[in-house]
């Protein structure tokens, strides 16, 4: 069972988002910080990534990380500003589904590259495959048709 995603606060959003507006060299108007929340977020993408869309993403994945089921949490936690960047949308489909950063691994590979380690350490049970009953032949034994 895979756990949730959290609800990543608007606050945390709003901190990633500062911190790679300083880290990219670049700042925002001084003004940005007596804005409301959602219009400070919306400013420091705008000034991070222009027109083009972002999406907030984890890094690494959820699904790379370890989960605490007593705590119910991720290990590092799933709203960490330090593990959380926003990227441009294409740029988050290519790091989750293609290729991954640099030689890696996509997110989506890496996942199901662990699942097989696991398998073959015998870690991760596979499920029992159920037994398909046979169907009873309609057609008695001995008959014959036409002749």
């Amino acid at each position: 069972m895979n756990p949730r995603r959290p609800y990543i606060p608007l606050a945390v959003r709003v901190k990633v988002a500062e911190r790679q507006l300083v880290y990219s060299g670049r700042s925002s108007s001084r003004f940005v910080k007596y804005f409301p929340l959602g219009r400070r977020l919306k400013s420091l993408l705008q000034d991070l990534f222009g027109d083009e869309k972002a999406h907030l993403d984890h890094y690494p994945a959820l699904v790379l990380r370890d989960y605490d089921i007593i705590l119910k949490r991720y290990n590092p936690d799933a709203n960490d500003p330090d593990y959380l960047i926003y990227r441009t949308v294409h740029s988050h489909h290519i790091k989750t589904n293609v290729h991954g950063e640099g030689a890696q691994r996509s997110d989506t590979a890496e996942r199901m590259h662990r699942r097989r380690m696991a398998e073959n350490r015998g870690e991760r049970k596979r499920k029992p495959k159920a037994k398909i009953a046979q169907r009873k032949n309609p057609w008695p034994k001995g008959r014959r048709f036409g002749g």
